[in-house]
Order: structure tokens, then C-alpha cells, then sequence
């Protein structure tokens, strides 16, 4: 019986110029009970250099499940049955005993910053519907400890990949598109 369906795409939180990220896995089928893996490869000049798998079920928010480099961490679910290596420009994902909550759109995604412990970024907008030409505002908080913080913001529409919009904090950037449109504030715990 078939029953794990992944789709591997890919985000990039870079800081250098010329830092990439590319989708080489393709969509993937596989029994209950077996493994699977999913890979991308990366480029990038950066001596931090970490490599971040993301799961995300349709109508949900992406949701971490691990990072290798220069860093590593796995979420608590994911321990036992989701690994990764990173090597050669190369990172691969491996789940084992697949199970029918495995079906998602796996995300690899390159940092090539730092992280303290402790980091924590929290949503603290509600959804929120208004009307065409006005203006909204979008609200998260966050801790950390480092001195170089920078958050970043994404949009996402049904059946496709996060799409990033802009950073602000230590380091700043803005999308093409969002220019003029799109602004936020990093400071006081609050963008």
C-alpha cells in the first residue's frame, strides 16, 4: 500500500550574496513502515552554514522538524525517526518507519547565521480580514540574547511555497515586489 506522499521545496534565510538553496528531490511515494529520503543542495560562502527541515500539512504552518550544520537540533517529535546529514553542498533527509502522519510538503531551508539558546519567536496576531486598499498589521514577539537579531517575514498561499517579503532588525532587506507596500520595526521584543 501506498502512503507517504512528500514534496521537498526549498526557503533560503541567507545573508551573503550568492547563497542558494535547490529542490533535488521530487515528489515521493513509499510504503508504511519503510524509509524514505529527501534531499537538497545548498551553496553558500558562509562558515555557519546550517540546514533546516521543515514538514507543513495542507492548511497549517510549516513546522520545524530538525537543522544540521554548523548547528544542530531535532524537534522532540521527530527524534528516533527523522535524521539528516549535511556534506558536499548536499543535505538528505531520512525518516524511518513511515507512518500516515509523514504525508506533507517538506521544506530544506539554508541560515547561514547564528542562533542563541533560548530563541523563541512567537505569533501574536490573529488572522485577520480586511478590505482591499487599507492598511493591516501583522504582530509577533520574540526573545533572544543575541545582539545580532534579525526577523524575517513570509507570506504563503495554498499549494506553494513560502515566499519571503522582507528582514529587519540587525540586518535589513526587502523583496522587489514589496517594495513600497511592505515595511515592519524590529525592536522591544516586537516586529
Amino acid at each position: 500500500m501506498q502512503l507517504f506522499t512528500g514534496l521537498v521545496l526549498t526557503v533560503c534565510f541567507c545573508f551573503s550574496s550568492g547563497d542558494e538553496v535547490t529542490q533535488t528531490s521530487t515528489l515521493k511515494e513509499e510504503t508504511e513502515g519503510n524509509q524514505v529520503t529527501l534531499e537538497c543542495s545548498y551553496k553558500t560562502q558562509s562558515s555557519y552554514a546550517t540546514l533546516y527541515w521543515y514538514r507543513q500539512y495542507p492548511g497549517s504552518a510549516p513546522q520545524y522538524i530538525l537543522h544540521r550544520g554548523y548547528y544542530t537540533g531535532t524537534a522532540e517529535f521527530a527524534e528516533g525517526r527523522f535524521d539528516a546529514s549535511v556534506a558536499n553542498g548536499k543535505t538528505v533527509l531520512t525518516i524511518s518507519r513511515l507512518s500516515p502522519e509523514d504525508t506533507a510538503i517538506y521544506y530544506c531551508a539554508l541560515g547561514t547565521h547564528s542562533f542563541s539558546s533560548g530563541d523563541e519567536v512567537t505569533q501574536t496576531t490573529t488572522p485577520k480580514e480586511e478590505t482591499e486598499g487599507n492598511r493591516v498589521t501583522l504582530e509577533c514577539s520574540y526573545n533572544t540574547q543575541s545582539s545580532y537579531a534579525t526577523l524575517y517575514w513570509y507570506r504563503q498561499y495554498p499549494g506553494s511555497a513560502p515566499q519571503y517579503i522582507l528582514h529587519r532588525g540587525y540586518y535589513t532587506g526587502t523583496a522587489e515586489f514589496a517594495e513600497g507596500r511592505f515595511d515592519a520595526s524590529a525592536a522591544n521584543g516586537k516586529t
